[in-house]
């Protein structure tokens, strides 16, 4: 009874130190199923506008847009995450015939850890983040730019985790042979009230010492969870934990980002059909998600499809087509 007792209150204290997300939790789109896959099928279009004054003198804008069609394939085998194949189209069909540029990258963390243009970084980050459930791309992202922005492991409690560690392996080793629960001491047990409540003063204190990045703010009628760090901040649902809008003054360029029209693609996987990113500059990019799947792919080996995605492409007659460039969001 003691036993599941302790357990039901360590349960109540992850939950109580939970009731808060933590940034980087909030990065990780929670409110997507898990992907259960070895391969992420994305298909996405993206419309770039450009707004500039006519001249000087004139209050007239003009616009200039152009439409991009890309597919990307993401590696989700294990330890291969950050692995992509990226194709740009001629047009909206995805036909293999109508591949116009074939990219590949071997560790995507390490390519924008290294770049310098935000709103590349930004747009990778972001479908790293809604296709993959992956924070650490947005997460190193903010933090590359914004020291102040706190990741998980910057707000650890230390010796709550380590205390709980050891309660863990004491709890494999006594169910691996019960005997041992006659001779070896579990790190929980009380010997002496000031041992006693050292241990009760670790185990109440919260999993994270620090979440003053997160609060949560009320917007008219509803709630939301605002991340808020030295150059931007971010609005997340209430309750979906769904990203609504981004504010960012990075390297002295303003952009904001909307994340809208949340659907389930595939049945399963959530994410917005648009993300719209606003650059201060007058450019825009609206990225529309046309396909999503979860993919268990057993016939080929992602190397294996980038080797015969080369060969076929090799095999296009660009020169007669008009050229495709990337647009200013990927490479």
């Amino acid at each position: 009874m003691k036993k599941w007792i302790f357990s039901l209150a360590l349960i109540l204290s992850f939950k109580i130190t939970a009731a808060v997300p933590t940034a980087e939790g909030l990065l990780r789109n929670p409110n997507n199923n898990d992907i259960t896959g070895n391969l992420i099928l994305l298909n996405v279009s993206v419309l770039h506008t450009m707004t500039g004054e006519l001249s000087d003198e004139a209050a007239e804008t003009t616009k200039k847009s152009s439409l991009g069609y890309y597919k990307f394939l993401l590696n989700n085998e294990e330890r291969r995450s950050g692995e992509i194949i990226q194709g740009q189209y001629f047009n909206s069909s995805f036909s293999d015939r109508e591949i116009a540029r074939l990219d590949s990258y071997r560790n995507l963390g390490a390519t924008l850890q290294s770049d310098q243009i935000i709103e590349r970084e930004l747009f990778y980050s972001l479908m790293m983040m809604f296709a993959m459930n992956e924070s650490k791309y947005m997460g190193n992202f903010i933090k590359k730019y914004s020291s102040d922005f706190k990741l998980n492991n910057e707000m650890l409690n230390r010796e709550k985790v380590k205390l709980l560690d050891e309660y863990k392996k004491y709890l494999t080793m006594i169910k691996a042979d019960p005997s041992l629960k006659d001779h070896v001491k579990s790190p929980l047990a009380k010997e002496g009230e000031e041992e006693a409540k050292k241990i009760k003063e670790i185990m109440d204190s919260p999993t994270y010492d620090d979440n003053k990045n997160v609060e949560l703010v009320k917007i008219g009628e509803n709630f939301f969870w605002k991340v808020k760090f030295d150059n931007g901040e971010m609005m997340f649902s209430n309750e979906e934990h769904q990203l609504q809008q981004m504010t960012l003054n990075f390297g002295g360029k303003k952009i904001n980002v909307y994340a809208l029209e949340y659907l389930l693609f595939d049945g399963q996987h959530e994410m917005p059909k648009k993300i719209k990113i606003e650059m201060g500059d007058g450019n825009t990019y609206d990225v529309s998600i046309l396909v999503y799947k979860d993919i268990l792919s057993k016939n080929k080996t992602f190397s294996e499809r980038l080797k015969d995605l080369k060969t076929v492409q090799s095999n296009v007659d660009v020169k007669t087509r008009e050229p495709v460039f990337p647009m200013g969001i990927t490479y």
